[in-house]
């Protein structure tokens, strides 16, 4: 049975919705996941509300040594909480490993907690949001707010056992409850604000790996990244033909095994999705060059796409602007990234990441000034922390264009058997 954290009590779940939920591995069914009642969710708002006073009315240092504690018990599990992430998921477990090391890193930073007035909050985790959710949830409660989680039923697995590492909470600061799925939520519909550019200069073998881990992380399912790979027009091909063996390598397998490199997508519907759109790419002109279908590594049979590499003409038979999630590149040749950025984004928005593999950093700056972008220096950012959005976002204005200048590799790159996950 499902159990739901409710004013202080681990209650069953009575809820008439279930949804079974398979491994991605191997579509073995993991466990059923039962909705909350009408009635309980009514009770976690109200305990929630009631909670509210008392707890605001704390220390804010007795506060802050709860949420302390919180934080040392997710780090005594992370490698269990890490495991389970990767089964339910796909995700490989390197992966969880950082998200979950990287979660405990931020929640014991001092800088930038929530100041913002103590409420009775209700908050639903989003879209492959799990780690940044419960850092902001707790951030909240330790500001003197009171919580109810709710967790779509598709994705509760780890959060409920996230859960439980805050059960030493006041009753009724923190409830957590599941609900349906939302059908209107997509992947695919989050708008890309994470581009790669490799310029014609740019060292291949570097490039090749650095856009490799930086659009496959989590099997090519990482919200606001770009699918394509903005290649300068003369070293194109030379740069696809690379790629295309450093992608053959690339180790496809259980997400539990620390080697595994790609894992399965999360689900069925998440990998006729993506076979979907790599047809769609293919009407629009693109050509395969590696992968393209469903496969079983290993013998495997649950829900995994080949690595798959289409290569784009240059001109207007581009394929539409929608992100494929799944592990997929496509090298898109282009001649001004100025203008090509500029047809991907559309609209001004406020927070755009471009990781850069070029000696000509004052070109690729004049092509996106000449493109009414403003482009600023930056760091690289792990790919643990892209899962946080907002750090993009933080001081920019519109059009603002983070430039990640790489000239050499980074410790959380492919290959995955050669390193061990973060420090926690």
């Amino acid at each position: 049975m499902t159990e739901l954290l409710i004013d202080g009590e681990w209650v069953n779940a009575v809820g008439a919705c279930t949804h079974r939920l398979f491994d991605p591995t191997n579509r073995g069914l993991l466990e059923p996941i039962q909705c909350a009642g009408p009635e309980q969710r009514e009770r976690a708002v109200a305990a929630a509300r009631a909670a509210l006073e008392g707890w605001a009315g704390r220390a804010p240092d007795d506060r802050v040594a709860s949420v302390g504690t919180i934080v040392d018990e997710i780090r005594q599990v992370a490698g269990a909480l890490a495991e389970r992430q990767a089964i339910e998921s796909g995700q490989p477990l390197r992966e969880c490993q950082d998200l979950v090391a990287n979660a405990v890193r931020r929640l014991r930073c001092a800088e930038g907690r929530n100041h913002d007035p103590p409420a009775a909050l209700i908050r639903r985790l989003p879209e492959q949001g799990l780690w940044p959710f419960w850092e902001h949830a707790l951030k909240a409660i330790e500001a003197g707010s009171a919580m109810v989680c709710e967790l779509p039923v598709d994705r509760a697995l780890t959060a409920l056992a996230v859960a439980r590492c805050a059960q030493r909470l006041p009753p009724g600061v923190l409830n957590v409850i599941t609900v349906e799925m939302d059908p209107a939520v997509s992947l695919c519909a989050a708008a890309a604000t994470d581009f790669v550019f490799v310029g014609r200069d740019a060292e291949v073998d570097l490039a090749v790996a650095g856009a490799a881990a930086l659009r496959l992380y989590n099997t090519g399912q990482r919200i606001g990244q770009s699918t394509r790979i903005h290649v300068e027009a003369p070293l194109a091909y030379r740069f696809a033909e690379r790629l295309h063996e450093y992608l053959a390598f690339l180790e496809a397998g259980d997400p539990r095994k620390p080697v595994t490199d790609l894992g399965p997508l999360r689900s069925e519907s998440a990998l006729q999705r993506a076979t979907e759109q790599i047809g769609n790419s293919l009407k629009q002109g693109a050509l395969v060059k590696l992968g393209g279908r469903s496969y079983q590594p290993w013998g495997l049979t649950g829900y995994f796409l080949q690595p798959t590499l289409l290569v784009e003409g240059s001109g207007v038979e581009r394929a539409p602007c929608e992100a494929i999630s799944g592990p997929v590149v496509i090298v898109s040749p282009t001649t001004d990234f100025g203008v090509s950025l500029r047809e991907c984004v559309g609209v001004p928005h406020a927070a755009l990441r471009l990781t850069a593999f070029t000696g000509q950093v004052q070109k690729l700056e004049q092509s996106l000034r000449a493109a009414s972008f403003t482009p600023c220096a930056g760091p690289y950012t792990l790919l643990a922390d892209r899962a946080w959005k907002a750090d993009c976002a933080a001081g920019s204005t519109a059009n603002t264009v983070t430039i990640e200048l790489i000239d050499r590799p980074q410790s959380d790159w492919f290959p995955y058997r050669n390193r061990r996950g973060m420090k926690l």
